[in-house]
């Protein structure tokens, strides 16, 4: 059977949609065929909002819908066609024109510009038979007139010889809930080859069908937003791009997921409530638990938890089991808790340390286990999904150890202790007896590490799923290592902005380690990878009109913030004379001579009263349209 799925997402989304729904059948157990031609037909999700595919039936298509954020709704193909004329004569055309295929679809090689759906004769007789059949008409990059809109929808009932249905819903109604038996026509046009004046360019594609299943993107997405999270930090991965990975994975129930930098948690919270069960280390310990001290001090963070709060009332509260205290100062685990989610076990470790810490040796330890050939702990993670930390907003840092120190992971069962003073040398929160240091842990040895820790971790069929950052214009794939035991199966760019872009790799494990297992060395990328940094610096800008006004009104905006302040410190050291002119007792001016006048002394503002200043207007602002929202709410 043929079926076209519909995507919605936001732009910065638009290359995962094809990925996630593939992924989404190999999840459901029910892999589907994608249909490239005709030619006019698009499976490139950056250029087309549609995808038609093939699935053995409507149960399986509606198992798919439930593992995509991403996608709108899919539809049972009647018949498809590259403009609105080729889709009314197609279906009109009668049974005994020998030039239809009824039960089979054409595969497009000839160059056809129409396509039927495998059961196109059994869905239009089953249609004739109703009294009434509604047919709606959705547009895609233009907007159609009331009046044109009833046009088509009456050329296409009559040339499926069927009652269109008048008792609909009005304007401003809502649908009826019900859309099994709706006949749905989709009509996109082009945006590119639009002309300055016209709301859309020419029909790329219309397709005709019928309702078969929505997904649940809005309710995932509302429910799990940011701004609902009590325990949030400043790189917590936002739900969409979360569900994306946790989905390109293939999580199902009971699948057993790793975030080796899992941060605040926010890719795990998407695993668990796919069911998974979840586990989380980090490099900070204090990530794990309640967050730095400075982050618990701070207004906006502080801001951010209470507003969170207020949208759960005490009922909630008390039913997740969250206590006054935890209201006050939430943790990782408040989060899993306020969702109904089993949280994950927590340990803190250094990743750059795994082969030593996630190898056991039963008679030597763990050192014993890495002088000798250890017992290297093979398939017992279904998904490694993970976000490592790229040296921009938060540093990669590595743990200094002695040689004598068990890299063995602690478990954070206990409170995480901070210190009212600062030691020299010592890391706020750190556990007893250990110091960390800030060690060099670049992008590409994290990488390399991942790859060598899932090739042992990884059971056959399991995958890796991990962000690689990137420059927008010097990117090379060489910079990506590899393994025997691993295939990398998507490698999909995304702009972060006009000189970084990232890469979301998709590694799958199709075969066991080999023996002897490959080296380090081995699985090293061809090209060594640079630094994030030196390619921000060394990446010219592309040519961008928009972006270029807009940096020249910063520039603008900065050199004159730049001259108010070298005012103010002159100001600050003494005074400084102004000429204006003289003013008689009148107050009208006199050019016949200028006085001196003196400046009074200005205060200089440091950049932390600046920083301060900017924090408190955030807060502010947040504050009003949180009241505006709850005004607004009340009064509906």
């Amino acid at each position: 059977m043929l079926f076209f799925a519909w995507f919605a997402c936001s732009p910065i989304m638009a290359p995962f949609c094809v990925a996630e729904l593939s992924a989404g059948a190999e999840t459901a157990g029910a892999p589907i065929k994608l249909i490239q031609h005709p030619p006019w037909l698009c499976v490139d999700s950056t250029r087309s909002l549609f995808c038609v595919f093939e699935a053995s039936s409507t149960d399986v298509v509606r198992q798919i819908a439930m593992h995509c954020v991403l996608l709108r709704a899919v539809y049972q193909l009647i018949a498809a066609a590259a403009s609105v004329d080729e889709l009314l004569a197609c279906l009109g055309e009668e049974e005994n024109d020998a030039s239809v295929e009824w039960e089979t679809h054409k595969d497009g090689v000839d160059g056809s510009r129409r396509l039927r759906g495998t059961r196109y004769k059994e869905e239009l007789l089953r249609l004739r038979k109703k009294s009434s059949t509604r047919v709606e008409l959705e547009t895609v990059g233009r907007h159609y007139p009331v009046t044109e809109k009833a046009v088509i929808v009456e050329r296409a009932a009559a040339a499926m010889g069927v009652s269109p249905s008048t008792n609909g819903p009005t304007l401003g109604e809502r649908p009826c809930p019900v859309q099994n038996d709706r006949v749905h026509i989709v009509l996109e046009h082009s945006l590119d080859s639009a002309s300055g004046e016209a709301t859309g360019g020419p029909v790329l594609r219309a397709l005709c069908g019928k309702f078969v299943a929505s997904s649940e993107r809005q309710h995932v997405l509302a429910r799990y937003a940011l701004r609902q999270r009590p325990y949030v930090g400043t790189t917590s991965m936002p739900p969409e791009p979360a569900f994306v990975m946790v989905h390109l994975a293939c999580v199902r129930r009971a699948s057993f997921v790793f975030d080796p930098f899992a941060g605040t948690g926010g890719i795990l919270v998407a695993a668990a409530h796919c069911g998974a069960v979840t586990l989380a280390s980090d490099v900070d310990g204090r990530a794990l638990q309640r967050g730095t001290r400075r982050g618990l001090a701070s207004v906006q963070q502080r801001q951010q938890r209470q507003v969170a709060m207020r949208a759960y009332g005490a009922d909630d509260l008390e039913r997740a089991n969250i206590s006054n205290a935890e209201v006050e100062m939430p943790s990782m685990l408040t989060n899993f808790k306020i969702y109904g989610l089993r949280p994950p076990d927590r340990v803190r470790m250094n990743f750059a340390s795994w082969d030593r810490a996630l190898r056991t040796d039963s008679k030597k330890g763990t050192k014993g286990a890495v002088d000798n050939h250890p017992q290297r702990c093979e398939g017992f993670l279904d998904a490694i999904v993970t976000d490592p930390p790229y040296g921009i907003r938060e540093p990669r840092k590595g743990v200094k150890e002695s040689r004598d120190e068990s890299p063995i992971v602690q478990q954070l069962e206990r409170q995480v202790k901070y210190d009212s003073g600062k030691a020299s040398g010592d890391q706020v929160g750190c556990c007893e007896g250990e110091t960390i240091g800030q060690g060099r842990y670049t992008v590409a040895d994290i990488v390399l590490d991942l790859l060598l820790f899932a090739a042992e971790a990884l059971v056959i069929g399991g995958r890796l799923v991990l962000w690689y950052p990137s420059s927008s214009t010097q990117y090379n794939s060489e910079e990506i290592p590899s393994h025997p035991s691993l295939d990398l199966i998507h490698n999909i760019p995304q702009k972060v902005s006009l000189k970084i872009a990232r890469h979301l790799l998709v590694f799958v494990k199709a075969r066991p380690m080999p023996s002897p297992p490959p080296t380090r060395a081995m699985c090293a990328s061809v090209r060594q990878a640079q630094d994030l940094r030196l390619l921000i610096g060394t990446t010219d800008l592309p040519e961008n009109a928009e972006y270029m006004r807009y940096r020249q009104k910063l520039m603008r905006k900065r050199e004159a913030a730049k001259r108010f302040h070298s005012l103010a410190v002159q100001c600050s050291t003494g005074t400084i004379d102004l000429v204006e002119p003289n003013k008689n007792i009148d107050g009208k001016g006199d050019d016949s001579g200028c006085t001196e006048v003196t400046c009074p002394i200005a205060e200089t503002k440091t950049k932390n009263a600046m920083r301060k200043e900017r924090s408190e207007l955030i807060v502010k602002n947040r504050e009003t349209k949180f009241q505006v929202e709850q005004q607004h709410r009340i009064s509906k």
